[in-house]
C-alpha cells in the first residue's frame, strides 16, 4: 500500500495474500478482525484507495456492481460469483478459448468472464441443481 506500514495495513496485506478472489471492503474488515486486527470500514476504504492509486490493487466490478479489490500483480484470470453468499472466487479459463471464437475481422482488446452459481458451501440440493440445468 504506502511506504508507511501500520498494523491495519499489514493485516489487509495478509488478507489479500490468503484471498482466493477479489474482496469487498466489508469482507476485508471481517477477515482482518478474524486475524485479530480491529479495523474500521473507513480505514479499509482509505487503505484500498491508496493501494489502487499506487497500482498495487485493482478494482473488480461484476454484475452486482459491488466494488471488490484484488492484488494487481496477478496474471489475467476470471471470476465466479456465488449468488447466495456473494463471495467471488478466481477461476482459470484459457483465454485461447475466447480468442478462438472472435470473428477474423474483429480485433479483441480485452475480455472479462464471470460465471454465476453457488459455491460449495451454498451448493443447492439435487432438485434445485436439476431444475437449473433444465431451465
Amino acid at each position: 500500500m504506502s511506504k508507511r506500514s501500520t498494523r491495519q495495513k499489514r493485516a489487509i496485506e495478509r488478507v489479500f495474500e490468503a484471498a482466493q478472489g477479489p474482496l469487498a471492503a466489508r469482507d476485508l474488515v471481517q477477515r482482518a478482525l478474524a486475524l485479530g486486527t480491529k479495523i474500521s470500514l473507513a480505514t479499509v476504504y482509505r487503505i484500498v484507495s491508496e493501494g489502487v492509486q499506487n497500482g498495487i490493487l485493482t478494482v473488480v466490478r461484476l454484475e452486482d456492481n459491488v466494488a471488490r479489490y484484488e492484488r494487481a500483480d496477478q496474471h489475467h484470470h476470471h471470476h465466479f460469483l456465488c449468488e447466495r453468499c456473494e463471495q467471488v472466487f478466481d477461476i482459470a479459463i484459457p483465454c485461447e478459448l475466447v480468442a478462438h471464437h472472435v470473428p477474423a475481422e474483429f480485433f479483441m482488446s480485452r475480455h472479462e468472464i464471470t460465471l454465476y452459481g453457488h459455491c460449495k458451501e451454498c451448493e443447492p440440493g439435487p432438485t434445485q441443481r436439476d431444475e437449473a440445468l433444465h431451465s
